[in-house]
């Protein structure tokens, strides 16, 4: 008896579909590297609502010859949209260590399936810590940062701090785009003839920063950007901040 893979060439059609891809960045920037946007079959066999359905190659291959909107490469290994369209990416980037991410072998990519609501990058603030390791000849003035980052990257630095040992800058990952951000860390910022580098923060950084400054940083961000900072469920407290 044949099998019945509606469901799913339906789930297939989805990820492919306009609604999906200007907001999922795992497919968009796989199908946006891929040769003439053909997306590997292995890749899609790790996503978990298809280990789920208890799908295998053959189903992946048998589903894309029943839909009407995709359609199978010459090797049958990979697939993509009959139309060929990529549509314009709408979310924020996200995945910011390119260098780690490339370096997995594709059948070692998975894609969670978690829906992102556009709405809630309009309700929420989603902190990106960068520290500034060498706070040598910077004024102990967070605004005077947050102005020269500013200008010379043509964005909106949310905050900026110095202390005795070093330096902390925040963004929204909501609103920031992850080149800038990587341009950041790789050219720093110019201040009265100095470059000043940023790196990630770590865990214990993260933690420490909450700790000193995440109710001042609350009322920050709801004042400049009537946004509400987005915590980690009950975890928030230890780990507001997600590592890149």
């Amino acid at each position: 008896m044949e099998k019945d893979h509606t469901e799913l060439v339906t789930q297939l059609e989805y990820y492919f579909s306009d609604k999906n891809l200007e907001w999922d960045e795992f497919f968009w920037t796989e199908i946006e590297a891929a040769a003439e946007n053909y997306l590997k079959l292995e890749i899609v066999l790790n996503c978990n609502k298809i280990k789920k359905m208890g799908s295998d190659f053959a189903d992946l291959q048998a589903a894309v010859e029943k839909s009407e909107l995709l359609e199978l490469n010459e090797s049958k290994e990979c697939l993509r949209r009959i139309d060929n369209v990529l549509p314009e990416f709408k979310g924020t980037r996200k995945q910011f260590n390119m260098q780690t991410r490339s370096s997995k072998k594709n059948s070692e990519k998975v894609h969670n399936d978690k829906e992102e609501d556009p709405e809630d990058k309009d309700k929420f603030f989603a902190p990106l810590l960068l520290v500034i390791p060498d706070v040598t000849g910077l004024p102990k003035n967070g605004k005077l940062i947050e102005d020269t980052i500013g200008k010379q990257y043509n964005t909106v630095c949310p905050y900026a701090r110095i202390n005795r040992t070093n330096g902390h800058v925040v963004f929204d990952k909501n609103a920031t785009e992850a080149r800038l951000i990587e341009k950041l860390m790789k050219e720093g910022f110019e201040l009265e003839g100095n470059t000043h580098l940023l790196v990630e923060s770590d865990d214990r950084e993260r933690n420490l920063f909450n700790k000193e400054n995440l109710n001042y940083l609350e009322k920050i961000v709801k004042k400049k950007f009537g946004k509400q900072v987005k915590k980690a469920g009950k975890a928030a407290e230890k780990k507001l901040f997600n590592s890149l």
